[in-house]
């Protein structure tokens, strides 16, 4: 896959707090660009910026337009739309040296309209309004279609308030404004038909036929013949929305699939993007895969989402990319991801990572970019949307679980045991010391306790906790950011004392981890190592606790069903039901979400927490002795 140009940044303009978006014609099409116009609808915000078409015009040494928003997540969508239609535009005038308007076929005049029937059905149908404003819209229509005389001029159709209709058309037939609407069809009727129906419709609905001719980057417009089953198509079209729309007026909602069916595809208009006798010749670049995936990154991290997400997203995304070999996203369509699946498959990929990794961030990258339109407003459906699972596939694969009571109690015997000290007098391996039994007895994920530091130690309500944050390191959902009570017995074991004496030996380290040295495991930037210091430290002590297993007897690791440490995230849940903690309480603990909405209500307190841990009780003395257990792995 080439490697596509950096998206362009918003502009800053001096006179405004709002942006543009402002790139440079380039050098070759300098001349004969000059003039090209430009239309552009951005869809509306979740900020409350509403639906709005931007109108321009290519300068002489560049393109500028408003992107008519303050919030900075839509500003970055509205770009990433933009680069995307204009790189379409360039494409289509290199493609078409001379400036000879384009001629339609009835379908790709078809397709055109259908563009006009979605946009307005997709803007409207939530919030119609009233059945007599459709009507008057209809109403105007005909009048167009028919060639009729009225008093005043046709008006032209106004996508942004189509109700002004109302008011125009029982004006000019000198009707009350609720006028039903027989009394409308009558007043039509009588109007003597005196013009040329082509003029009529070019003053109904040429604006909105220009408009949709240069968002699909017919930039030098089309010929005589082709505009008129253009002009024809749309009113059809235009008709056919205002139809649903009077119909959903009245509380009918009923989908309207054959209305759907009707207008095709404006994959239609891809016959006009080569020129006659390359039939071989390579797709238009239209929106870059690079712009798609930075458009949705930067929702991602507006949302919140994980940083782990967006690097193994990214990873996903650009393999696909390389393995399409097609120039855009535009271009992919649901056989590229099946191949693509099979070839993972194939080569060896777990059913798992293929179906509930890969194909989760393709479907979910391309979900984003339809929504946002960044791949145009009538783009088909998603393509990874029903490449799924086959039945069977995933049969096989074994659920993770936790421990039992007498593993758990084993492998914290062998995690105490791990007393052995530096020449200094520090622990040589503190992680295998105290990560299990915090992993086990506040039910958080490794590298959380990995992560933590000495200020995340604290005493609450006289109780001591640890705090679980995203300042220390990574965490996997809000919810994971929670303080915690640490169990009797780890406060016990001296485990509040050791923290004390590691801040104590140097006044870095409070604000640095217990772990391991963030110093010694930072790499490169960009690495996900640079991301997630933790991770080597994890990695390591995963292998102890599974060689620790191994040499106790108890089953451990993927292939078994038990995440050598994630299993105690598993038994503590367990362990905590059977001695009939809440639910709630247990979630509070874990970090895991709430099951309900209500659920979300009230807080589970401190006390709470440490009341229901304290109902738990190790006994390592149950376990298996040190040493048939410890199976040599001190020295691991």
């Amino acid at each position: 896959m080439r490697h596509a140009r950096a998206m362009p940044r918003p502009a800053a303009r001096p006179t405004s707090r709002v942006r543009q978006f402002r790139v440079r014609v380039p050098a070759d099409l300098a001349d004969r660009a000059r003039g090209t116009p430009l239309v552009l609808t951005f869809p509306a915000t979740t900020k409350g910026d509403p639906e709005v078409t931007v109108r321009a015009t290519v300068g002489t040494t560049h393109v500028a337009f408003s992107l008519r928003t303050y919030c900075p997540s839509a500003e970055r969508v509205r770009q990433a739309l933009a680069t995307a239609y204009v790189e379409t535009v360039w494409a289509r005038l290199r493609e078409t040296p001379t400036n000879k308007p384009d001629t339609l076929t009835t379908r790709q005049a078809a397709a055109l309209g259908g563009v006009v029937y979605r946009a307005l059905v997709a803007r409207y149908l939530e919030e119609p309004r009233t059945q007599d404003e459709w009507a008057a819209f209809k109403g105007l229509g005909r009048v167009a279609k028919e060639g009729r005389k009225l008093p005043t001029e046709v008006a032209p159709v106004d996508v942004d308030n189509p109700w002004r209709d109302r008011r125009t058309l029982t004006g000019a037939l000198r009707l009350p404004y609720d006028a039903a609407d027989h009394e409308l069809t009558a007043a039509i009727d009588a109007l003597p038909v005196g013009y040329q129906r082509e003029a009529t419709l070019e003053a109904r609905y040429g604006r909105v036929v220009d408009d949709v001719l240069a968002a699909h980057g017919m930039v030098h417009g089309v010929d005589y013949e082709s505009r008129d089953k253009v002009l024809r198509a749309t009113h059809e079209a235009a008709t056919a929305a205002a139809w649903r729309l009077k119909r959903a007026a009245g509380f009918d909602f009923t989908p309207d699939p054959a209305g759907e069916a009707r207008w095709p595809s404006v994959d239609v208009l891809e016959a006009k993007k080569r020129k006659p006798g390359s039939e071989g010749s390579a797709p238009l670049p239209l929106v870059s895969w690079q712009a798609v995936f930075e458009a949705w990154s930067e929702a991602h991290a507006l949302r919140g989402g994980a940083e782990t997400t967006r690097r193994d997203w990214a990873t996903t995304w650009r393999k696909f990319a390389a393995f399409t070999g097609v120039s855009s996203p535009l271009l992919v369509g649901g056989q590229h991801v099946r191949d693509w699946r099979d070839m993972r498959l194939k080569g060896g990929a777990a059913a798992r990572t293929v179906y509930d990794a890969d194909l989760t961030a393709i479907r979910g990258i391309f979900s984003y970019a339809i929504r946002e339109r960044l791949l145009g407003a009538a783009w088909g459906a998603n393509p990874a949307a029903d490449v799924r699972a086959p039945k069977g596939a995933m049969r096989g694969r074994r659920r993770m679980g936790g421990y039992g009571d007498t593993e758990v109690a084993t492998l914290l015997r062998l995690a105490a045991a791990e007393t052995a000290t530096t020449k200094a007098g520090a622990l040589r391996y503190p992680a295998r010391r105290w990560v299990p039994w915090l992993c086990a007895l506040t039910g958080s994920r490794v590298s959380t306790m990995l992560s933590l530091r000495a200020c995340d130690v604290k005493g609450v309500d006289g109780v001591w906790c640890i705090e679980v944050t995203s300042e220390a390191g990574p965490v996997k959902t809000d919810d994971a950011e929670r303080v915690v009570p640490l169990h009797p017995a780890i406060v016990e074991q001296g485990f509040v004392e050791w923290v004390r004496s590691v801040a104590s030996a140097t006044r870095s380290r409070p604000a640095g981890p217990l772990f391991y040295t963030a110093e010694g495991r930072r790499k490169g930037a960009g690495s996900r190592a640079e991301y997630n210091p933790a991770k080597g430290a994890g990695n390591s002590l995963r292998k102890w606790v599974l060689k620790a297993a191994k040499g106790a007897g108890i089953e451990a690791g993927m292939a078994k069903g038990r995440q050598p440490l994630h299993a105690f995230r598993h038994w503590i849940k367990t362990a905590l039901r059977e001695v009939e903690v809440q639910d709630s309480v247990i979630d509070a603990i874990v970090g895991h979400a709430p099951a309900t909405v209500g659920g979300r209500y009230g807080r589970v307190t401190v006390k709470t927490m440490a009341a229901a841990l304290g109902k738990l009780t190790v006994d390592v003395g149950a376990a298996a002795p040190l040493g048939e257990a410890h199976g040599g792995t001190r020295r691991a």
